[in-house]
């Protein structure tokens, strides 16, 4: 069972979480939505299963099952502004479109 190191997970409460759920568009037919379910964070690319996501900071949540984290970014009164996506050191600029 090997797991991609992760910084540190963070408690956040429901309405800290809820400023990264959406609906993001990756290009090329690839959309993810970003959803919670009770206290837990979840990424679903396409038609693929759910996986589980961890709250690093206020800012980043990342994936155990691989190395890949998504920086989300948040105006003065705490709107979504931008994320960026990484994985293998390559970063990715999704468009929120939910």
């Amino acid at each position: 069972d090997l797991q991609a190191p992760i910084k540190q997970v963070v408690s956040l409460k429901p309405a800290e979480m809820d400023r990264f759920l959406g609906t993001y568009d990756f290009g090329q037919g690839q959309i993810m939505k970003i959803t919670r379910k009770g206290d837990q964070l979840y990424s679903q690319m396409n038609k693929y299963p759910p996986i589980m996501l961890y709250p690093e900071s206020k800012e980043v949540i990342g994936y155990r099952a691989f190395d890949a984290y998504f920086d989300f970014e948040f105006d003065a009164s705490g709107a979504y502004s931008k994320m960026t996506y990484w994985q293998n050191g390559q970063e990715v600029l999704p468009k929120k479109i939910e």
